[in-house]
C-alpha cells in the first residue's frame, strides 16, 4: 500500500470515528450548566401531568354524559382527580416558591460580591498627591 492510500484510510478512519463519537459529545454540551435545569425539567413534568389530570377529568365528565358510569362512581372518580389535581397545585406552589427564595438569595449574593469587589478597587486607589 502507498503512503498516500494509507493516509487517506487514516483520514476515512478518523472522519468515522468523529461521526460515530459526534452524539456523545453533543450529549455532553447540551446538559444544564446550572442548578436550575433540573428545577426547570421538575416544573414542565408537575406542569404536564397537571394538564393530562385536566385531560382525564374532561374524558370522566364526558363519558358520564353519555351514561357510560353510574352517578356514585363518577363522583367517587371526579372526587380523586380532583384530589390529585390539588396536590399537583400545591406542589408546583411549593416548587416555585424555591425557585424565588434561590433567586433572591442569588441576587443578594452577587450584590455582596459587587459590593466587596468596589471597595476592594477603592481601597486600592491611591490618594491624589499632594502640595504640587
Amino acid at each position: 500500500m502507498s503512503l498516500l492510500g494509507l493516509l487517506f484510510s487514516l483520514a476515512l478512519a478518523a472522519l468515522a470515528l468523529g461521526i460515530v463519537l459526534m452524539p456523545f459529545w453533543q450529549a455532553r454540551s447540551a446538559r444544564p450548566t446550572l442548578a436550575g435545569g433540573g428545577r426547570q425539567r421538575e416544573a414542565q413534568a408537575l406542569q404536564r401531568r397537571y394538564e393530562q389530570l385536566l385531560m382525564n377529568l374532561q374524558s370522566l365528565d364526558d363519558d358520564f354524559a353519555t351514561g357510560k358510569f353510574p352517578a356514585a362512581q363518577h363522583a367517587a372518580e371526579r372526587e380523586a382527580l380532583l384530589q390529585r389535581g390539588e396536590n399537583l397545585l400545591r406542589e408546583m406552589d411549593e416548587l416555585e416558591s424555591r425557585q424565588r427564595q434561590q433567586a433572591e438569595s442569588l441576587d443578594s449574593d452577587i450584590e455582596a460580591a459587587i459590593a466587596d469587589a468596589i471597595a476592594a478597587s477603592r481601597s486600592r486607589e491611591k490618594p491624589p498627591a499632594e502640595g504640587r
